[in-house]
C-alpha cells in the first residue's frame, strides 16, 4: 500500500486511534466531523480557515469543537497517549483461526501472542518506510517505531495445554422427550459395552434411571480445538448427567430398586461390580436384608451415608462423556474433521454412526413403521414394540446428531481473538487496514 492510498491530502477515518497517529505523523490536527462522522485532517491553516467558515455560517458550537480539538492536540504527548494499553478484538474465519490455532502450537505460543508477533513483523516495515517521506519528521516515526518494537518482543505466553474452546450460540426449541430417550440409550449401550455384560440386570437398573432435565440445551457441551502428538484434534464433548432412584425425592425410589434387585437371583458377586453398588456398598446389605425378610431399613440407615441434603448427591452417578474426538486439517481452504468435510449434513452422519450400533445403522424408518402395522395386523405386539423401540432410538439419536452438528458448524464459523495493545499500535493497524490474514500467518 502506497503512502499517498494512506493519508491522501483529504484523508478522513471514523477511527479516533488511527487519526490520532495520522495526525501525530503529518504534523495535524485530527477534527471530528458530525455531518460526515468521520474525522478529518488539518494543518493549522486550514483550521484558521475552517474557523472563519464555521463563523461565516453562524456554525458556532462546530467552531468551538474545533478550538477544543486544536487545544487538545497542541498538548499532545505521543510517548505517554500512544503507550496506553487499550484492549483489540479481531474477528477470525474459520480457516484463520484454525491455521492460527496450529500456527501457535507450532512456534509454542499462545493465539493472542502469535498474533501479536505477526502484527509487529507486518507493520515494521511498513514504518520504516515513513522514514522515506520528506513530510514526516523521523523523531516522529522513531516514536511509533519504539512502541512496536517493545510491544512486539514482550514476552509471551505458551499455548494452552488444555485446547481452545470455542464458543457457540443455538437457539433452538427443547425436546426432553427425545433427549431422554437418546440418553437411556447411549448410557445402555456403553455400560453393556464397558462395566454390565447381564441385560436382564442393566434393565432392572435403568427402570429407575432419571435423566437431568435440560442437557444439551442449558450447559455442557463444549467443542475445542487441542493439539496432540499427531496433529490438531477437533474434540466435541457432551457431558450426561443423569441419576438413580430419583435422588432428592422420597427413598421410596430406593426401596423398590432394592427389592426389585432382591428378588432376582443375582449372588452378592454379581451385584459388587454394579455401579451403584460399587458407590454405596451398604446397599448390598440392604438387599440381603430384604431377602432375609427383615426389610431394607433404610430411613433408620439413613444417617450412615448422609444427610437429607445430600442424600441426592450420594445416589446419583454419572456417566462418562459422551465425546467423538477427530483430527482437523484444512484442505483447499475448507475443514475437513477426520474424512468428514464440516459441513450440515455430512457431520451429521458421522456423530450418528458414532453413537448407533451396527444394528441400527442401517435402519430404515419407513420400512421399520410398515413392519409394525403388519406385526399389528398378524397380532405380534412384542415385534411391534420391538420394531417401535427401534424407530425411537434411531428419531432420537438423530435429533441429537443434528444438534450437536450445529454446535460445531456454529463454533468454527468464526472466532473472536482479543489481545492487548498500546494505542499507538492499534492506530497504526487501523491505519494500514491490517489483514487478519497476515495476523495469523
Amino acid at each position: 500500500m502506497s503512502m499517498q492510498s494512506i493519508l491522501p491530502s483529504e484523508f478522513e477515518t471514523s477511527d479516533e486511534v488511527g487519526a490520532a497517529v495520522s495526525a501525530f505523523l503529518f504534523d495535524r490536527i485530527p477534527f471530528f466531523d458530525k455531518k460526515t462522522g468521520k474525522y478529518r485532517m488539518f494543518t493549522e491553516e486550514d483550521t484558521r480557515a475552517k474557523i472563519r467558515e464555521f463563523y461565516d455560517e453562524d456554525r458556532y458550537n462546530e467552531a468551538e469543537e474545533l478550538l477544543d480539538s486544536i487545544d487538545q492536540f497542541s498538548s499532545f504527548n505521543p510517548e505517554k497517549e500512544f503507550r496506553e494499553i487499550k484492549s483489540k478484538s479481531f474477528r477470525l474465519s474459520t480457516v484463520q483461526f484454525v491455521k492460527a490455532v496450529k500456527n501457535a502450537y507450532d512456534k509454542n505460543k499462545s493465539v493472542a501472542d502469535l498474533l501479536r508477533t505477526n502484527i509487529a513483523c507486518n507493520l515494521l516495515p511498513k514504518i520504516d518506510d515513513f522514514y522515506q517521506n520528506p513530510n514526516i519528521d523521523d523523531k516522529r516515526v522513531f516514536i511509533l517505531e519504539e512502541i512496536m518494537n517493545d510491544w512486539g518482543k514482550k514476552k509471551g505466553r505458551s499455548p494452552l495445554k488444555d485446547g481452545y474452546s470455542l464458543d457457540w450460540n443455538i437457539s433452538y426449541s427443547e425436546n426432553i422427550e427425545k433427549y431422554e430417550t437418546f440418553a437411556r440409550y447411549f448410557v445402555r449401550k456403553n455400560f453393556l459395552e464397558n462395566q454390565v455384560e447381564d441385560k436382564k440386570l442393566l434393565d432392572t437398573v435403568l427402570k429407575y434411571f432419571d435423566i437431568q432435565s435440560g442437557g444439551i440445551f442449558d450447559w455442557g457441551t463444549n467443542i475445542k480445538l487441542k493439539n496432540e502428538d499427531d496433529g490438531l484434534k477437533l474434540l466435541l464433548n457432551h457431558p450426561l448427567d443423569y441419576a438413580f432412584v430419583h435422588p432428592g425425592d422420597s427413598l421410596e425410589n430406593l426401596e423398590d430398586f432394592l427389592s426389585d434387585i432382591a428378588n432376582q437371583e443375582y449372588s452378592r458377586r454379581e451385584l459388587s461390580d454394579l455401579f451403584i453398588f460399587e458407590e454405596i456398598p451398604m446397599l448390598l446389605d440392604w438387599v440381603e436384608s430384604i431377602r432375609e425378610g427383615k426389610g431394607a431399613e433404610v430411613q433408620s440407615e439413613r444417617e450412615k451415608i448422609g444427610s437429607d441434603e445430600d442424600w441426592g448427591e450420594v445416589v446419583r452417578t454419572s456417566y462418562r462423556d459422551f465425546t467423538i474426538k477427530r483430527s482437523l486439517k484444512i484442505e483447499d481452504e475448507s475443514l475437513v474433521w477426520g474424512d468428514v468435510p464440516v459441513k450440515k449434513g455430512e457431520l451429521k452422519k458421522e456423530i450418528l454412526n458414532e453413537i448407533l450400533e451396527d444394528e441400527l445403522k442401517s435402519l430404515n424408518i419407513d420400512e421399520a413403521k410398515e413392519e409394525v402395522e403388519k406385526a399389528l395386523e398378524e397380532g405380534d405386539t412384542k415385534r411391534a414394540k420391538k420394531l417401535n423401540k427401534k424407530i425411537s432410538i434411531y428419531n432420537s439419536v438423530e435429533y441429537m446428531s443434528e444438534l450437536l452438528e450445529k454446535v460445531i458448524l456454529d463454533g468454527v464459523s468464526s472466532q473472536v481473538v482479543s489481545l492487548t495493545m498500546p494505542k499507538g499500535v492499534a492506530g497504526l493497524v487501523k491505519t494500514f487496514d491490517l489483514e487478519t490474514e497476515d495476523m495469523v500467518g
